[in-house]
C-alpha cells in the first residue's frame, strides 16, 4: 500500500518526493518510499534512481542488478508498445 502511494505521488510531484527522501532518517517506510521512487524515475533520471536504490537495505528484493535489470526491461517494453502504437497509426 505504502509503495502504491508513494509511486502515484511520485508521479504528481517526484520534486516533493526527492525533498522528503533528502530530509527523512532511515527507516522501513523510507527504504519502501525510496524504492518506488526510483522505479518511477529511473526511466527519466537513472543515476539519481540508482543512487536511491543503493540506499536500500540489503536483501530479498533490493539487489541492485535485479531492480536495475526490472528497470531496463520495463523501458524495453514501453518502447516495444510505443514502437508498435506509430507502426500501426
Amino acid at each position: 500500500m505504502l509503495c502504491q502511494l508513494a509511486a502515484r505521488f511520485t508521479e504528481s510531484d517526484y520534486q516533493a518526493v526527492g525533498q522528503w527522501l533528502n530530509s527523512s532518517p532511515d527507516s522501513p517506510e523510507k527504504a519502501a518510499v525510496a524504492s518506488a521512487y526510483a522505479d518511477k524515475t529511473y526511466p527519466y533520471n537513472p543515476e539519481n534512481a540508482m543512487k536511491w536504490i543503493q540506499t536500500l537495505p540489503q536483501g530479498p528484493g533490493n539487489d541492485l542488478s535485479r531492480h536495475a535489470e526490472r528497470q531496463r526491461c520495463r523501458q524495453c517494453l514501453r518502447q516495444r508498445i510505443w514502437s508498435n502504437k506509430v507502426m500501426h497509426s
